[in-house]
């Protein structure tokens, strides 16, 4: 088997906000099924005096589940589980993202002068392209373009 840090679900935890250990001990109880905190240490490389606290923070997330009796052992919930609510709490959080932007931001950056124009520097022909195609359906009279070639005596630096 792979290095966890290189399987594209450690990867995509991480990117979904979890730190090092709970992405690795979330994988490790998937793939060994209900384990002791002390077997989830040893297998996902957690340090043993971080365990507990990895495993408590990842039940409150829902992503694991402690199991009674003693020892207390932990089992995933199953990933289709965990991805359908980290979608939801993602798009909930992109929701309050772009209703803040929209309706804070926007008049705040408006007001301020943020549509203004300001020159543009671009450095391929495709890009020029791009930026002339835009600036021409956007124009409402006129339309100014400075082309500026490197002067050889810079070139020399």
């Amino acid at each position: 088997m792979e290095r966890v840090e290189e399987l594209r679900s450690y990867r995509a935890l991480r990117a979904c906000g979890l730190s090092r250990y709970e992405a690795k001990a979330y994988i490790s109880l998937c793939l060994q099924g209900p384990s002791t905190a002390r077997r989830v240490a040893e297998e996902a490389n957690v340090p043993y005096t971080k365990v507990y606290d990895t495993l408590s923070k990842l039940e409150r997330k829902g992503m694991v589940e402690a199991l009674e009796g003693r020892p207390l052992r932990y089992r995933a919930v199953p990933p289709s589980q965990v991805a359908e609510s980290l979608r939801s709490q993602l798009s909930r959080m992109a929701a309050q993202a772009e209703e803040a932007l929209v309706e804070e931001l926007q008049p705040l950056y408006a007001s301020g002068g943020g549509g203004e124009e300001f020159p543009r520097l671009i450095r391929s022909w495709s890009d020029a392209e791009a930026a002339l195609r835009s600036a021409a359906s956007t124009a409402k009279r006129e339309l100014m373009v400075y082309v500026g070639w490197p002067d050889a005596s810079y070139m020399a630096l």
